[in-house]
């Protein structure tokens, strides 16, 4: 009885040893299946047209910085994962080589890149509950975070600081979570643009927009920032615009406002503080418009008002008046 007892123990061991991995006797083993992985992935990738595609982008913007380049991959994989899992649906596919392909944007003064960081959270039991009591299209958000920043290597100096206007205080681009309140919403997009103007003002347009469960319609705006070339500055009013005829300039912005209604506006703001906010001014090769934000003029939709640059010309500045083709 007790040779049986001590030969258990002895027979448990041997069987733990025949069946456990041989890991250390199967170290050439490990390192070619390695290999015959990587060949198989440079295989796929050297013949898969979205790959083909990204990598070819990376190769035609050489002077990113290093965390810029880290961010692009990140990306690429995260949007491969939120929708090539398990398929990939072919519509975005098409539509993502197209992304890809049409850059780097080329400027005038520098090149830029749009980092698009594609976001997918699922529904808490809180808001599919939300979703029954109101309105539901997915049980999934969906967050869109756009970012085109420059580079260049004849204005270094022009593209750092751009970039540096464009990320102050935005930290979704860096950011490895989810820390903006994504839950809250049902879908949102956050996204920037940049176009230079005469080779005098770099404007910086941000779009934000989110999607709460039961609204009637997304609520969001533009918001700008115009960059003074010459000053190397964030334009101000007063570059722009002659500051003791602001008063007459309000005037003739209300009237222009006025022209579409049967009786004067009741706008949500002063009309002096509008027309004195360099931000919602717009200046393009076609003339000069002022956005006005949603509710300015009563609905929820943002509206503009279309001015020319001989019609505002008593009222610009001499920098002001080289903002034109």
């Amino acid at each position: 009885m007790i040779k049986f007892v001590l030969t258990i123990p002895l027979l448990i061991f041997a069987l733990v040893y025949v069946v456990q991995p041989k890991t250390s006797l199967n170290k050439t083993e490990v390192d070619n299946n390695l290999e015959i992985k990587i060949k198989d992935i440079l295989e796929y990738n050297s013949n898969d047209p979205l790959t083909i595609a990204f990598e070819g982008l990376l190769s035609r913007v050489p002077e990113l910085e290093s965390n810029y380049y880290d961010a692009m991959v990140h990306y690429h994989y995260l949007w491969l994962k939120n929708h090539c899992d398990p398929t990939c649906d072919e519509k975005k596919v098409s539509e993502r080589i197209e992304f890809y392909n049409k850059q780097p944007i080329k400027h005038t003064l520098f090149n830029s890149v749009i980092f698009h960081k594609d976001i997918i959270i699922p529904y808490t039991s809180q808001s599919l509950r939300k979703c029954l009591e109101h309105s539901c299209r997915n049980i999934q958000g969906e967050h869109e975070v756009i970012y085109e920043l420059t580079y260049s290597e004849k204005n270094p100096e022009l593209s750092e600081t751009i970039n540096k206007i464009i990320l102050k205080d935005r930290n979704k681009f860096f950011s490895k979570y989810i820390d903006d309140g994504f839950y809250e919403t049902a879908d949102s997009s956050d996204e920037n643009d940049i176009k230079i103007y005469f080779n005098k003002i770099i404007t910086i347009k941000n779009y934000h927009s989110s999607y709460y469960h039961g609204g009637a319609h997304a609520y969001g705006g533009t918001y700008t920032r115009h960059f003074n070339i010459d000053k190397n500055r964030l334009l101000t009013f007063n570059d722009v615009f002659i500051k003791n005829k602001m008063p007459r300039l309000s005037k003739i912005v209300l009237d222009r406002i006025n022209q579409k209604y049967s009786k004067p506006v009741d706008l949500l703001h002063p009309i002096e503080e509008t027309v004195s906010d360099i931000s919602l001014w717009n200046f393009t090769d076609e003339g000069i418009y002022l956005y006005l934000p949603p509710y300015e003029e009563g609905g929820w939709m943002a509206t503009h008002r279309d001015f020319t640059y001989e019609e505002l010309e008593m009222y610009l500045t001499p920098f002001g008046k080289t903002l034109k083709s």
